[in-house]
């Protein structure tokens, strides 16, 4: 950033500014005081103090201009649109903007958008339970924080809907939020920043929750559940479990059952299985892994030479 980027107070609001040009402008709340921490160039702590404890808030700004490129990390990329499944589509549903759980984004509750020379994101602190939002409003774009913790107007869950929820709160008189500022890049490449940013912020050691070798084992003993033999013969692990909601439980998938990469990954796992045997002489695991590879040799050969890459149900041999 060549120009110092500054808060500043302008009537009723907090303008984000660099030189002469507002980068966003902070939607104000009665009865509650603002304050605006540097944290590192570019990246601000947003403490929001209410005169009386309140059971729900909203945390919000405004880009200076509509966003040409958005993200919700692991949710919204541009507002999706690619899927052959059901998926989160665009700013809103039916008219009113999604909001999703913090704990759906791969950085806290965080929400980014870039436009003209600019990009901007807002996100949770740590180890709050608050929700997020995005939307064009007009000729901006709006960033949201909204306690409490609430998804909809309707909320996907693996492959299907379900009806809105909204959680509740303890009431409080703090509240906090993170905003990111970056200014150049390439179009749709600029939230480099953004992350690198998100790893320095919220980094923190993680004590593994059992030792590694009983996280190997019990590897092991999941790629050998997902072994599954057809009546021709052909023997292959399942992508893995789903959860059906029509009997309440996880089991293998009855769709897309087999692939040799990509998510079903036969090949990988019949060597992690042989490298089991070697190791400790699991002869289970070697017949399991042997089984599967020559299933794929003889059922998923094609005439030029290729193989099948996946199966929906066990196929019919063609060699």
């Amino acid at each position: 950033m060549t120009q110092k980027i500054s808060f500043y107070r302008s009537e009723d609001n907090w303008v984000l500014k660099s030189g002469e040009t507002t980068v966003l402008t902070v939607l104000p709340r009665e009865d509650c005081e603002d304050r605006f921490t540097v944290l590192e160039t570019g990246a601000w702590l947003w403490e929001r103090h209410t005169s009386a404890p309140t059971s729900e808030m909203r945390m919000e700004f405004d880009t200076d201009a509509p966003a040409t490129f958005t993200m919700i990390p692991a949710v919204s990329y541009n507002g999706n649109g690619w899927g052959d499944s059901p998926e989160y589509l665009g700013d809103r549903d039916g008219g009113i903007p999604w909001t999703f759980a913090w704990h759906r984004c791969t950085i806290p509750a965080c929400t980014y958008s870039e436009w003209g020379e600019w990009s901007a994101a807002l996100m949770a602190e740590e180890n709050d339970a608050v929700s997020c939002s995005q939307w064009r409003e007009g000729e901006h774009t709006r960033h949201a924080l909204i306690w409490p913790e609430q998804e909809g107007p309707r909320v996907l869950m693996r492959h299907y809907w379900e009806e809105a929820y909204s959680g509740a709160m303890k009431s409080r008189c703090d509240f906090q939020a993170v905003i990111h500022v970056h200014q150049g890049g390439k179009p749709r490449m600029r939230y480099p920043a953004l992350l690198d940013f998100a790893w320095r912020h919220y980094a923190h050691s993680l004590r593994p929750s059992m030792p590694s070798r009983d996280l190997y084992r019990f590897g092991v003993a999941y790629f050998k559940s997902l072994w599954t033999g057809a009546k021709n013969g052909f023997c292959a692990f399942n992508r893995g479990l789903q959860w059906y909601p029509s009997t309440c439980y996880y089991a293998k998938r009855d769709e897309i059952q087999y692939e040799i990469g990509w998510v079903g990954q036969n090949a990988s796992i019949s060597c992690a299985l042989l490298w089991e045997y070697l190791r400790n002489g699991d002869k289970d695991a070697r017949d399991k892994a042997i089984t599967a590879l020559d299933s794929w040799v003889k059922f998923a050969r094609l005439p030029n030479g290729l193989m099948l890459i996946k199966f929906d149900k066990a196929p019919q041999e063609t060699a």
